[in-house]
């Protein structure tokens, strides 16, 4: 992170809905992740929720105290074709997930759901497929369920076990991210507008990508 931008930070009322969701969701409002976890005050869930409505995103409650909402956020139609590979189907049916469910991914999400309560309440297994709800790299997601964790090859957003020198240009990539989201809201929008922005961008660079392949 440059100085200035840590300077600008520290400026940032760090306790704003909009500045939390810019520092944990920069990748996925600038379409380079499909999915993101956010955690918010039970007191701004409903701002969120709004946003996300409008900006046609998807999202899930997943667990709530007293004080906060853990959510899943993402983009439904990405997250299909990630989770329409065989290799991650097998997974997820290993797992306690149906097999042809992938369709439909509310049913998914609600077993995960269940799942991510029964850690949080009763200390039960974590559930390691949230790798696979986050979009993580399917051979990362593998090489963390063989090695129990360890052995990874280096650590950024998530534990690295193959490509590596790919995956660190990717993080600097969300790094980049970040920074420019939070440029765009010390220079004045809001983050409605820097999602809507974002993904008008991302409609252009994909129907540029169509006309130049097709």
């Amino acid at each position: 992170m440059s100085q200035d931008m840590f300077e600008m930070i520290k400026k940032m009322d760090r306790n704003n809905f909009e500045t939390q969701f810019a520092l944990q969701c920069s990748p996925f409002i600038t379409g380079l992740k499909v999915s993101n976890l956010f955690a918010i005050s039970i007191l701004q869930y409903s701002k969120l929720e709004y946003i996300l409505t409008v900006s046609n995103y998807s999202f899930k409650r997943l667990y709530y105290t007293k004080n906060k909402v853990i959510y899943l956020l993402y983009d439904e139609k990405k997250l299909k074709e990630y989770l329409r590979k065989d290799i991650v189907r097998k997974i997820l049916y290993k797992l306690g997930y149906p097999y042809n469910t992938h369709k439909d991914i509310d049913k998914l999400l609600v077993i995960f759901k269940e799942k991510y309560a029964r850690y949080m309440e009763k200390k039960e297994a974590f559930p390691h497929e949230m790798g696979i709800f986050l979009g993580y790299p399917i051979e990362d997601v593998v090489g963390y369920l063989k090695n129990n964790g360890e052995n990874s090859a280096c650590v950024g957003y998530w534990k690295v076990y193959k490509n590596v020198e790919e995956k660190q240009n990717l993080f600097r990539e969300f790094e980049y991210a970040k920074e420019s989201v939070i440029r765009c809201l010390a220079q004045g929008m809001n983050i409605l507008d820097v999602m809507k922005y974002y993904s008008c961008k991302d409609e252009i660079l994909s129907f540029n990508k169509w006309n130049i392949f097709n």
